[in-house]
């Protein structure tokens, strides 16, 4: 008999590295929701700064929801695995600490998720940091995916059109546990890329839904913006080759896999220069 879609658990895992000016705007977006059937996981991933204490507090007022956890510094992909082992909802899902969740997130991916898919994409709107009403807007998918739920099997393209993102995305937990190679690496760089690229190989229903629920805030000083990490690209592409070749599918989606890495080392990185370029002058 399938659940009522009201209690289904859903997991958030919320990787925290000195991010004391952001985190309460970012922990309230989560929690000031009212929903209860919600795990939200802190992973302190050695903050030096006053983070631990504003988790400390939060896990006092919210100790039935919140689940924190210390550990060195490791990176932000180190620390969402160690939250994925953690997770105990049926759904998981990621937020940065520097962002927030629309008002009515909850909601509206508990009506979506209504339909059982192993994993449910959305929209989100993007924010700049340093100059947010210069360069702000709502940021739609930019592509019509398809509107039943879907697959890479049937939707190729999928693959090398979705972003990357692991904010933008709710993911049926049973697939990690499933797949335990499935999992962030410590790259500086796109990890979120090589970590989509995989995970689209094992899901058999994928659902899109154009309601921005996420607000991203572009920050300019993150690894994305570092030139001196694209040395990395290379050991990421390695990466997704040889889990697509141990699955035996990298001659199928050998295209898509291509289009992915040229798009987002070109296309992708050309925009970020211009965004910063425009935000200096």
């Amino acid at each position: 008999m399938t659940k009522p879609i009201s209690n289904v658990k859903i997991t958030l895992i919320v990787p925290v590295y000195n991010a004391q000016k952001t985190l309460p705007r970012c922990l309230d977006s989560i929690l000031h929701q009212n929903d209860y059937n919600m795990e939200l996981i802190l992973i302190n991933d050695g903050s030096t700064d006053g983070s631990q204490s504003i988790l400390e507090n939060y896990l006092l007022k919210f100790p039935d929801q919140i689940r924190l956890l210390h550990t060195e510094n490791n990176g932000q992909g180190m620390a969402r695995n160690k939250g994925l082992e953690l997770t105990t909802g049926e759904y998981v899902g990621f937020v940065d600490s520097d962002d927030y969740l629309s008002p009515d997130y909850f909601k509206v991916v508990r009506e979506w998720l209504s339909s059982n898919p192993d994993m449910l994409v959305f929209s989100y709107q993007r924010h700049y940091s340093t100059q947010p009403d210069f360069y702000e807007r709502n940021y739609p998918f930019t592509k019509n995916y398809p509107w039943e739920t879907t697959n890479l099997r049937r939707h190729p393209e999928i693959l090398c059109h979705t972003e990357g993102a692991p904010w933008m995305r709710l993911v049926r937990t049973s697939i990690f546990r499933q797949y335990q190679d499935l999992r962030f690496s410590a790259s500086p760089i796109a990890q979120d890329v090589e970590f989509n690229s995989k995970l689209f190989l094992q899901l058999d229903a994928v659902k899109y839904c154009n309601k921005p629920l996420y607000n991203y805030v572009v920050n300019r000083s993150s690894a994305t913006f570092k030139t001196e990490n694209i040395s990395w690209f290379s050991t990421l592409l390695d990466s997704v080759c040889a889990y697509y070749e141990r699955h035996n599918q990298f001659e199928k989606y050998s295209d898509e896999l291509e289009i992915l890495f040229v798009k987002h080392l070109l296309i992708s990185n050309f925009r970020r220069l211009k965004i910063r370029f425009i935000a200096q002058y």
